[in-house]
């Protein structure tokens, strides 16, 4: 009775044979590489078969953050092709404004000249002096006590 009783526990003790189904390769479960899951998910969601399905939700976040990263783009573009062009129109104003710099500078210089200034002094009535140009000199004590003199 032993044996009988061993051989029952060690059927109980076995798991039952499970009937291998067939099942079709494109069910079954490929190992693949991540790079190509993720290639494969990109085409099948160009191909319109994710957009059908209900992993609509998995993919919306990616698809809204990547629309507004190229809102952000396409100002940031405009944007600096505006700064750009205001660049440029602000050194073209520098450049003539130098330009009109230098030529009244030159203009100012010129009619400064003493050669300039007598014929239209004479023009007014006024001559030149004959008389040579003195120089003042005032002593460091008279600019102490505001140009007073100091009595002794």
């Amino acid at each position: 009775m032993k044996n009988t009783l061993r051989n029952e526990v060690r059927k109980a003790e076995e798991p039952e044979a499970k009937p291998e189904v067939f099942v079709e390769p494109e069910e079954q479960e490929v190992k693949t590489s991540r790079f190509s899951r993720a290639i494969a998910s990109f085409f099948r969601f160009i191909s319109g078969n994710k957009i059908a399905n209900e992993d609509i939700e998995r993919y919306a976040p990616m698809t809204i953050l990547v629309f507004l990263l190229l809102l952000v783009y396409i100002g940031n573009s405009y944007v600096a092709d505006n700064k750009m062009k205001k660049i440029t129109r602000l050194e073209k104003s520098i450049k003539a404004k130098k330009n009109e710099y230098v030529n009244l500078s030159s203009t100012t210089i010129d009619r400064t000249r003493e050669s300039q200034i007598e014929p239209r002094a004479l023009k007014l009535g006024l001559k030149p002096s004959m008389v040579p140009v003195r120089k003042i000199e005032i002593d460091n004590q008279q600019t102490k006590t505001n140009g007073r003199r100091k009595q002794k």
